[in-house]
């Protein structure tokens, strides 16, 4: 592989592990407000948020895709759930428990509507895959590895849809 291709290769794998220790960082400095309804609500829209921002500028450094049409596809699925995950933290703050306290609840409803966007984001990600591991000089490990991230990815976001904070 050339240089630029391991350069290339490397810019991603640095965003995404950036993305995922931001996403542990804030989930272990929410621990302690977990108890707060309103607090608690908002950090875990944030621990999605926010890395997938991180993610979002950071592919402005990645190499040309094997998909086009799986990369716009996954750039426009984490560009709207992105943004209805931080409109869903602010939201969050016009909330006391489950009574709508302020106008700052009509966010929360606007952000959860977002989350039509996974299966963009899922399907991007499928054809970005697919189109990756087709390439004949990819080792084995390589293929186990990005097919392991696509599964983990996925079981993630169907986590924040129906086992996280609503």
């Amino acid at each position: 592989m050339s240089s630029a291709g391991v350069s290339a290769s490397r810019s991603i794998l640095d965003s995404v592990i950036a993305a995922i220790l931001l996403f542990g960082a804030v989930v272990v400095l929410s621990i302690p407000i977990r108890d707060d309804d309103v607090l608690g609500h908002a950090a875990s829209h944030l621990a999605v948020g926010l890395p997938l921002l991180l993610l979002l500028v950071a592919r402005l450094r990645w190499p040309a895709p094997a998909s086009p049409l799986g990369r716009r596809l996954l750039v426009g699925g984490m560009s709207i759930f992105a943004a209805g995950q931080i409109l869903e933290a602010i939201g969050a703050f016009g909330y006391d428990g489950y009574d709508r306290v302020n106008p700052l609840a009509s966010l929360h409803d606007v952000g959860l509507a977002a989350t039509v966007a996974i299966p963009v984001l899922l399907c991007g990600l499928a054809l970005l895959l697919v189109a990756h591991l087709r390439r004949p000089a990819l080792p084995r490990w390589k293929r186990t590895l990005f097919f392991g991230a696509f599964v983990l990815l996925g079981a993630a976001l169907l986590w924040v849809v129906f086992g996280g904070n609503a």
